[in-house]
C-alpha cells in the first residue's frame, strides 16, 4: 500500500512537470523531485524538508560540501554526488550556451561572458581570458582556487598565459563568492601590478571583472586601472 501511494505521488509530480516544468516548484517541491533520481525507494519530501531546514535554501542546499550533506539523515553518497554536481553542470550548460557567441567589444558582454564560468562556485576562483585582436576570445584559463574569501593571484603565471596563448589583450576575473563585487584593496593592488606586468610585454590589461553570483562589476569601468585613471 505504502509502495503504491509512493508511486502515486511520485507519478503527478512527473506528470505535473511535463505539463508545466518546474517554474512555479516550491523549493522544497523542487528539491523532492531532484531526489526521485538518487532516492528510488522511499519519500523524498520529508528529506528535502530537512535539507531546507538544515542549509536555509535551495540554493544553499546545492552548495553545501559534500561532507556536510552526508551528515544530513537520510543523504546517500549518490544524493551528495548528484546534489553537488547539479551546480557544476548549470555551470557547463551556461558555459556551452555561450561558447563562440561573443565579440566582447563592450564592458557589459564582458561582464555576461565571465558570470557562467563562478556558476555554483562556493570558493574563490581567478579566471585569465585571453583575447585576438577583435576581441574575440582565444582561451579562459583557471589560474587558481582559493577559499572562500580569497585566492592567490600569481603575476608571472599571468604573464606566462598570456604569451603562450599570444594574446593581443587580457581580462582578469574572480569571484566573491559569499560577498559583493566592491574590490576589495587587495585587489585593487593586485590589478595594478598585473597591469604593469603586462605592458612590459605590450599586452594591454583590458578590465578585472569581479563577480558575485548573478552581479559582476568593472574595475575598469570603476577606474581602478591606471589608463582609466588616466
Amino acid at each position: 500500500m505504502e509502495k503504491n501511494l509512493r508511486e502515486g505521488h511520485r507519478h503527478r509530480v512527473r506528470e505535473r512537470f511535463r505539463a508545466e516544468g518546474l517554474d512555479h516548484f516550491a523549493p522544497h517541491n523542487l528539491l523532492e523531485f531532484i531526489l526521485f533520481y538518487s532516492v528510488p525507494r522511499r519519500d523524498t519530501l520529508d528529506l528535502a524538508h530537512r535539507l531546507m531546514e538544515h542549509f536555509g535554501s535551495f540554493a544553499a542546499v546545492l552548495e553545501a560540501p559534500y561532507e556536510e550533506l552526508l551528515g544530513i539523515e537520510g543523504v546517500t553518497a549518490n544524493t551528495a554526488d548528484l546534489l553537488t554536481a547539479l551546480p557544476q553542470i548549470a555551470r557547463r550548460y551556461l558555459l556551452d550556451v555561450s561558447e563562440g557567441k561573443h565579440t566582447l567589444s563592450d564592458t557589459q558582454t564582458l561582464k555576461e561572458y565571465m558570470i557562467p564560468y563562478f556558476c555554483g562556485r562556493t570558493e574563490e576562483v581567478v579566471f585569465l581570458l585571453c583575447l585576438d585582436q577583435a576581441r574575440r576570445p582565444i582561451v579562459c584559463k583557471l589560474l587558481s582556487k582559493g577559499d572562500f574569501d580569497s585566492v592567490q593571484i600569481d603575476t608571472r603565471q599571468i604573464v606566462a598565459a598570456a604569451l603562450a596563448h599570444r594574446a593581443a589583450s587580457v581580462v582578469l576575473a574572480h569571484n566573491h563568492p559569499h560577498g559583493i563585487t566592491i574590490p576589495s584593496r587587495g585587489d585593487c593592488t593586485i590589478t595594478i601590478q598585473v597591469q604593469k606586468a603586462l605592458d612590459a610585454v605590450h599586452i594591454p590589461l583590458v578590465d578585472h571583472i569581479i563577480v558575485a553570483r548573478e552581479q559582476a562589476s568593472s574595475m575598469a569601468e570603476g577606474g581602478y586601472l591606471i589608463s582609466a585613471r588616466g
